[in-house]
C-alpha cells in the first residue's frame, strides 16, 4: 500500500485543482437575465445609422438604439419574420405571411413608414425564398424550388427599376444562398450551401450577358458564411462534417488560401472588429462563430488576427487574455456567451454609436436559441 499512497496524493491534488477550475468558471457565470429578443435571432442590419434584427419566425422587428442604448419593439413586417437585408437606401424583410416557411415567403421594402410588398405569392412562384442578403448595393435571395426535388434552388436578385422593386432570376440549380459579399466595383461572390462560392460579374449581375464563375476550389463546398475585408480580401467558412471546417481566404485576383480547423462547425457567423482606440483604423480581429460537435459546452465564437493587408493570420483562438482581444477575460467569456452556438456577430459601428478612446463599442451576438446577447462593460450577458 506505500508505494500506491504517492499515486493517492497525486490524484487527489489533481482532482482538487480541477474542481477548484470548476468552483471558478461557475463564480464567473454572469446573472441570467431575459433577452428581450428571445429564440433565434436573424442576421443584425446596419441601416441609416440604426441597427436592426428580430426573431426568426417572430412578429416584430427591433431597432437600436434608443436613449438607454438599448433595443426597441420597432415595427411588424406582417408575418413571421425570415430574414433582414439593406442596399443602402432602403430595408427589406423575408417574410412568411403563413408562418411556415415553405408555404408562402414575401419580400417587403419598408418606405414612407409602411410595409410594402416587392414580390406577392404568385410572383415567387415556382420559388419558396428561405435567404435574403444585401451586399453594396444588391439584394440578392435564396430560393428553393417548388414542385421538383426538395434540395434544388435558385439565386434570385431584386433589380430596381424606378422606384419599383423586380425580383429575377439569377442562376438556377444550385445550392441554397447562404451569403454575399461585395469587392468593390469588380464582382459580387455569392455564397452556397453545397455548389460553392460563385463569383459574378457586373456584367452577370445585370444582364446577365456572362454566366457567373464558380470558383474551382470551392466547388462542392458547404459554405455557411461569407464577408468582405475592407480594402482586403474575401473570407467565407465551410463545413465538411464530424467537427472539421475549413476557412477561405479569396484574394482580389481568385487567388485561394484554405485553412483546415478540427473541433467545431462554424455558423457562418463573420463580423469584424476594431480597438476602439481609433474607429477609423482597419480592422485587427475577424470574428468566427462556431457550434462545437458533441455535448460540449465550448461553443461561441473565436478570433483570427487581421495582419497587413487584412490577410487573416493562421491560428484561431478563444477569445480573451490577449493582448488585443475582444474580450479582457477568458473565464468570462467561457462561462457565458461561450457555452452557446453564436450564428450572428457584430461590433456596433461608430455611425450608430460614436467611439471615443474610453469607451468600449458595445458586441452583439445572435445565439441559437438562447436569444440576443451583448458585450458592455467587461461581460456578455442576455441583451434585456
Amino acid at each position: 500500500m506505500k508505494k500506491y499512497i504517492p499515486l493517492l496524493f497525486i490524484f487527489c491534488f489533481l482532482a482538487s485543482c480541477a474542481q477548484d477550475s470548476i468552483f471558478y468558471n461557475i463564480s464567473m457565470e454572469p446573472e441570467p437575465r431575459d433577452p428581450i429578443i428571445p429564440g433565434t435571432p436573424v442576421n443584425i442590419v446596419v441601416y441609416q445609422n440604426r441597427m436592426y434584427t428580430g426573431s426568426f419566425l417572430g412578429q416584430r422587428i427591433y431597432s437600436f438604439p434608443n436613449e438607454e442604448e438599448r433595443w426597441s419593439p420597432w415595427s411588424s413586417p406582417g408575418g413571421s419574420l425570415g430574414g433582414l437585408a439593406s442596399d443602402g437606401d432602403n430595408l427589406y424583410a423575408l417574410v412568411f405571411p403563413r408562418g411556415d416557411p415553405l408555404t408562402a415567403s414575401e419580400i417587403k421594402i419598408f418606405r414612407d413608414g409602411t410595409w410594402e410588398n416587392v414580390t406577392k405569392h404568385g410572383d415567387v412562384l415556382p420559388y419558396s425564398i428561405q435567404s435574403i442578403y444585401g451586399a453594396g448595393d444588391r439584394i440578392f435571395a435564396g430560393a428553393q424550388i417548388r414542385h421538383t426535388n426538395s434540395v434544388e434552388y435558385a439565386i434570385l436578385q431584386i433589380v430596381k427599376n424606378g422606384d419599383q422593386r423586380e425580383l429575377r432570376v439569377l442562376l438556377e440549380n444550385t445550392s441554397l444562398l447562404t451569403g454575399a459579399a461585395w469587392r468593390g466595383e469588380n464582382s459580387y461572390l455569392l455564397s452556397t450551401a453545397g455548389h460553392g462560392i460563385y463569383n459574378f460579374g457586373l456584367a452577370s449581375i445585370d444582364g446577365p450577358v456572362l454566366p457567373p464563375f464558380l470558383l474551382p476550389e470551392t466547388i462542392n463546398t458547404v459554405v455557411s458564411g461569407i464577408i468582405q475585408i475592407p480594402e482586403g480580401p474575401t473570407v467565407a467558412v465551410s463545413n465538411t462534417g464530424s467537427g472539421r471546417g475549413n476557412i477561405i481566404i479569396i484574394e482580389s485576383n481568385d487567388t485561394i488560401t484554405t485553412l483546415a480547423t478540427e473541433g467545431f462547425n462554424y455558423t457562418g457567423g463573420l463580423a469584424l472588429w476594431r480597438n476602439h482606440d481609433d474607429h477609423t483604423a482597419p480592422p485587427s480581429l475577424l470574428l468566427l462563430g462556431v457550434r462545437n460537435r458533441g455535448f460540449s459546452l465550448a461553443h461561441g465564437y473565436r478570433e483570427m488576427t487581421l495582419g497587413a493587408g487584412g490577410i487573416p493570420v493562421p491560428g484561431l483562438r478563444i477569445p480573451g487574455n490577449e493582448t488585443i482581444s475582444s474580450v479582457e477575460d477568458r473565464p468570462r467569456y467561457s462561462a457565458s456567451i461561450g457555452t452557446h452556438p453564436v450564428n450572428h456577430l457584430i461590433q456596433v459601428p461608430h455611425s450608430v454609436i460614436p467611439w471615443s478612446a474610453d469607451t468600449v463599442p458595445i458586441i452583439f451576438a445572435g445565439t441559437s436559441i438562447r436569444g440576443l446577447w451583448s458585450y458592455r462593460e467587461g461581460q456578455w450577458n442576455a441583451e434585456d
